[in-house]
């Protein structure tokens, strides 16, 4: 018998990834795959799959993109219990030294680091500002979150997301800490100088839902 953990390292010999950190859900059914510039492009007259594995900011990343000439696009439930169109290949994984074709669900799981809070409050938006997240989103409060208690009780808080859950997204956690640095610094809590960021500040003040009322895939012409 061979005890799984939570989290085991795999190998991918045909995209190049070895001793790999693969996270481990008993309640799947299927597996998926995180990948950027996932694309359908012609190649010699024929469709092909062509994406990329790992994010720019992986220290192993090369910017080399993949192609799949056998793939085909299904129905899969994710992990919030929606349903969704996706690509989906076949690949070779080895595993405690057993070697398995197994299929994947290819899927972009990034969440761009930003800023949520009331930027009708001059306090909240000083603080928000300061961050300098790359992007700002004016939210309003949600009935007996977090971020209403606080605001109930007198106290200014942001709310910073980015990356995703169980997987460390090195931009992300830069942003972050460089946000929070910043923040301090404004408040006069430290010295320290954070780095300043490549990019302008961009604030959202207004948002919202697009779905689709039929299911399908987007290709853009």
């Amino acid at each position: 018998m061979v005890i799984i953990g939570r989290k085991d390292r795999i190998d991918l010999p045909a995209l190049g990834l070895f001793d790999v950190e693969a996270k481990i859900d008993t309640g799947a059914y299927g597996n998926a795959l995180h990948c950027h510039q996932i694309e359908v492009v012609k190649k010699n007259g024929k469709k092909v799959l062509a994406f990329e594995v790992l994010d720019p900011t992986h220290p192993e990343y090369v910017g080399k993109a993949f192609i799949a000439e056998n793939f085909s696009n299904k129905l899969v439930k994710n992990s919030g219990g929606q349903t969704e169109h996706r690509y989906t290949i076949k690949n070779t994984v080895i595993i405690f030294n057993e070697q398995r074709s197994v299929e994947f669900s290819l899927t972009d799981r990034t969440n761009y680091p930003q800023i949520r809070c009331m930027m009708n409050d001059p306090e909240n938006a000083a603080l928000a500002n300061a961050f300098e997240a790359p992007f700002t989103l004016h939210a309003k409060y949600r009935p007996k979150s977090l971020r209403q208690t606080a605001a109930k009780g007198g106290k200014k808080i942001l709310v910073f997301e980015g990356g995703e859950s169980s997987r460390f997204d090195e931009y992300a956690i830069q942003e972050g800490i460089n946000g929070t640095i910043r923040v301090m610094r404004h408040l006069g809590m430290t010295a320290i100088n954070a780095t300043a960021p490549d990019y302008q500040n961009l604030i959202i003040r207004n948002s919202s839902w697009i779905r689709a009322r039929v299911s399908g895939m987007f290709q853009s012409l």
